[in-house]
């Protein structure tokens, strides 16, 4: 700006004294009154004026571009800090996704390993299970339910696995294998019902259970509760075995069962349309099937007891609750009392507080020599019992017995 100035000022110099009057000569000798510029200075003036005019434009150039050049690498530094922040943005990113990956990666390791040490654990448990010592197997029973527990995903394999070791027709035992058959399987059932408890820790309850054809010794469960499936098809009841208070919440089903010892069972429910069912049973010499109808306040999705087509060699027990209020239904229709006993009684006892009852219909009954049968009047009488005298005796040898009793007469 200063040079600015000072150019200007040069050139209005310059020009007054190109207005100014060229002065006269004087006479020789005078001297001039005045100071008169010469021709010399006029262009010593002048280009110094050009000078300064010229670096007056040129520090306007220098600065104009200055300034433009300023902004401009203010532009680019603007620009280069944008692309800077972008890349940082981007980096960040893709370090983002490279931990994820790595977290993804690190799980999918993690389980890949967990799975291949469940696998390694279950061929440990069904080799054991497999073994010929019993030792061995009793450790391949406690391998596998563990399992179970930790594997939730393939916990349904496992029991499985139980199930189709009781499934296996038992080994007889010898003087040179006692006992450790039949321990395998007392605690294989010991396992099942720690694991059908209400209060269980590992609950199996959602779980089925496939019993089919299985050879059931000494089978006991009690306080149990089954939410899936639950088949007893087939399986044959030896020795002492006994159902109490067990629950089948989807279905229980024992069809074509053989009771060839004793197969107690007491408080025992199905659920549904279905409820339990006990169809084409047979129940060998010697053999006894006792069933104490619940005691328990029914549910509003309780089915039936169904006992159809049931053959007696040996002994049939029903025992139903006195005095009907809320009336379950035990059907046996079309049985066979094949030289064996059928007895239908009131239960004598029932749990505190309980107020339940039951009903039994009793169809088409059919009995040959040798049979016994007796029914309380009493069950007739008020109801609790259905029978269809002119369609029961279908066969009336002279050796057999239809009693019909009445509560202080049955032992």
């Amino acid at each position: 700006m200063v040079s600015t100035l000072s150019a200007v000022s040069t050139l209005h110099t310059f020009a007054l004294l190109l207005a100014a009057p060229t002065p006269s000569p004087e006479p020789p000798g005078v001297q001039a009154a005045t100071t008169t510029w010469t021709s010399p200075q006029v262009v010593a003036a002048i280009v110094a004026a050009g000078v300064a005019v010229a670096v007056g434009v040129g520090s306007m150039w220098l600065q104009r571009r200055s300034a433009r050049e300023t902004v401009t690498a203010a532009n680019r530094s603007a620009d280069a800090a944008a692309l800077s922040a972008a890349s940082s943005d981007r980096s960040a990113q893709v370090a983002a996704d490279a931990v994820q990956l790595n977290r993804e990666v690190a799980r999918d390791t993690a389980e890949r390993v967990r799975a291949e040490a469940f696998a390694k654990r279950y061929q440990d448990a069904a080799a054991q299970l497999g073994h010929e010592r019993a030792a061995v197997r009793l450790a391949g029973v406690y391998s596998m339910a563990r399992l179970a527990d930790d594997w939730a995903d393939q916990r349904q394999v496992c029991v499985d696995v139980l199930t189709a070791y009781l499934r296996i027709p038992a080994e007889l035992e010898t003087d040179a294998k006692p006992f450790g058959e039949q321990q395998v399987r007392r605690v294989i059932t010991l396992v099942m019902e720690k694991h059908l408890h209400d209060d269980s820790k590992f609950s199996w309850r959602p779980l089925d259970f496939d019993f089919t054809d299985a050879h059931l010794l000494n089978f006991t469960l009690r306080d149990c509760s089954f939410d899936g499936a639950v088949s007893f098809r087939g399986a044959t009841f030896d020795g002492e075995c006994r159902l109490n208070e067990v629950r089948f919440g989807k279905s229980g089903v024992f069809d074509r069962a053989t009771v060839t010892g004793r197969l107690i069972m007491t408080d025992v429910i199905g659920a549904g349309f279905n409820g339990l069912r006990l169809q084409d049973c047979v129940i060998e010499r010697g053999g006894l099937l006792e069933f104490t109808t619940a005691t328990v306040d029914p549910r509003p999705d309780d089915g039936p007891a169904q006992f159809h087509r049931l053959t007696v060699h040996g002994e049939a027990r029903f025992f139903l609750p006195p005095a009907p209020t809320k009336a379950r239904l035990v059907i046996a229709d079309d049985c066979s009392v094949a030289g064996g006993k059928l007895t239908v009684r009131p239960r004598l006892t029932l749990r505190k507080g309980a107020d339940t009852s039951a009903r039994m219909r009793l169809r088409d009954l059919r009995y040959d020599s040798g049979a016994e049968i007796t029914i309380d009047q009493a069950l007739i009488d008020d109801g609790r019992l259905e029978l269809s005298r002119d369609r029961t005796v279908m066969v009336s040898p002279d050796d057999a017995t239809l009693n019909f009793t009445f509560p202080d007469q049955a032992e």
